[in-house]
């Protein structure tokens, strides 16, 4: 047995959400073409949320433009025990769960052309989300590792498309975005004062602790959440050139700015933990709250794309890249460290890659479909996975298509699904000495939506 501090017996606090794909918790594709190409098509100026990828898109958009719609999530990732334990040996009481939660991501993005070699943008995005709720009073048996994890971002900005040449054009584009973070974890306290006891020679820890405080290891557990928002930046800048005609490739950056965000710790005890706190521990008002804040070091994506027209059908493909590395160590700071907690957590994400191969179809007059698959990497490393973020390597495949309306009005569907390339291992022992042990296989299905105005 390995006797837990008391305050590191919360020091999984700071964990990450669960994503529908395997490139971290980024949405890095947005609108209806490039989800049912399976990214491949996210370069393709079909309509104004190529922006999102490579601003320069915009500069083959006339008139003006408008697309709004989103898709909904529905993710799985079962989790099952493997043998789980708590920081004193015994078996970790709880159940198997699935904190996977449904999701919407809206989209609205619209461009005007001002010039003949000028287009304006403007672009409402999502690109980063989605969260895991395994149910506060649920009984999850990873609940010392993770109970609620959740990340909302909202990025708001405008876009520019300058056509250099026939064959050449340049975009950039920025954007403000808003995070929202929420995290929870269940405290395993009976293993905190055992092991405190422990350490000063108590002969019969376990029993002084149930007797004298009412703490029993996995059986008398707080709660710890962490609720914060703040600001940051992103910036975007492309570049599109026509080889020959019918032919396009591309190049875009975007890159996020770091950002910091802000926000209070709670905690929610029973009732013999102050005592515990005071007469043992010796930190009298130990986790009544504190307010927090934590630096977000989110990614780069450098996106090659290209297309090729045959005919009424036309091949697309791209190849992304992340880079995730900075994701290393997050750390959230108490700004009391005696009434709150500051925390350290490794992630060591690893930068990843995205491979998409697709094609649009236009089979008549106003009536377009399309498809595609792609492989991507997870920037999870296996030693470092968590139930929360239980991914893997993916397999996406997506299929939509579009259909005119009138009234310069057209209505796109379509449909994504994400499969893993392999189940899940979680292996993590945690810094208050919980050691949880299990497998998942997460997967999901997009449902996709968005109406589209050509004026």
């Amino acid at each position: 047995m390995r006797p837990p501090s008391p305050r590191l017996a919360v020091a999984a606090l700071l964990l990450l959400p669960v994503a529908t794909r395997a490139n971290g918790f980024a949405l890095d594709i947005q609108g209806v073409y490039a989800n049912g190409t399976a990214g491949a098509a996210a370069g393709d100026p079909r309509d104004p949320a190529v922006q999102f990828v490579n601003p320069a898109g915009l500069a083959a958009l006339d008139g003006t433009r408008v697309t709004a719609g989103g898709m909904l999530v529905f993710p799985r990732a079962p989790f099952t025990d493997g043998g789980s334990t708590l920081a004193v040996g015994a078996p970790i009481p709880g159940q198997n769960g699935d904190g996977a939660e449904n999701g919407q991501v809206p989209w609205v993005f619209a461009s005007r052309r001002v010039a003949p070699s000028l287009t304006l943008g403007l672009g409402l995005s999502t690109p980063f989300g989605l969260a895991t709720d395994f149910g506060r009073d649920a009984g999850f048996v990873g609940r010392y590792q993770g109970i609620a994890s959740r990340i909302e971002s909202l990025a708001f900005g405008p876009a520019l498309a300058w056509r250099v040449s026939r064959k050449v054009a340049l975009g950039a584009a920025l954007a403000a975005r808003r995070d929202h973070v929420v995290q929870s974890l269940a405290l395993d306290l009976g293993s905190a004062c055992v092991g405190a006891l422990l350490q000063g020679g108590d002969p019969d820890p376990a029993g002084t602790c149930a007797a004298t405080f009412g703490l029993v290891p996995g059986a008398s557990d707080g709660y710890g959440r962490f609720d914060g928002d703040g600001w940051s930046w992103t910036s975007t800048l492309g570049a599109m050139l026509e080889p020959a005609d019918g032919t396009t490739i591309g190049i875009a950056w975007r890159h996020e700015a770091r950002g910091k965000v802000r926000g209070d710790e709670t905690f929610a005890l029973p009732a013999g933990a102050a005592g515990f706190f005071a007469a043992v521990a010796g930190t009298p008002g130990a986790l009544t709250g504190a307010r927090a804040g934590m630096a977000l070091d989110l990614p780069d994506f450098v996106t090659l794309h290209g297309a090729r027209r045959l005919g009424p059908v036309k091949a697309v493909a791209a190849l992304q890249w992340s880079r995730w590395k900075p994701f290393d160590d997050v750390a959230l700071v108490a700004d009391s460290e005696a009434t709150g907690l500051t925390v350290v957590s490794a992630q060591r994400y690893r930068n990843a890659w995205r491979l998409a191969l697709g094609a649009a179809w236009t089979a008549r007059s106003r009536v377009d479909v399309y498809a595609g698959a792609a492989y991507e990497q997870t920037p999870i490393r296996d030693a470092y996975r968590q139930a929360t973020l239980p991914e893997t390597d993916s397999i996406i495949v997506g299929l939509g298509g579009e259909v005119g309306l009138g009234a310069g009005l057209s209505l796109a569907l379509g449909w994504q699904h994400v499969e893993p390339a392999g189940r899940a291992t979680i292996d993590q022992a945690a810094a208050g000495g919980d050691h949880l042990v299990g497998s998942a296989r997460p997967r999901a299905d997009l449902a996709l939506a968005q109406l589209t105005f050509r004026g």
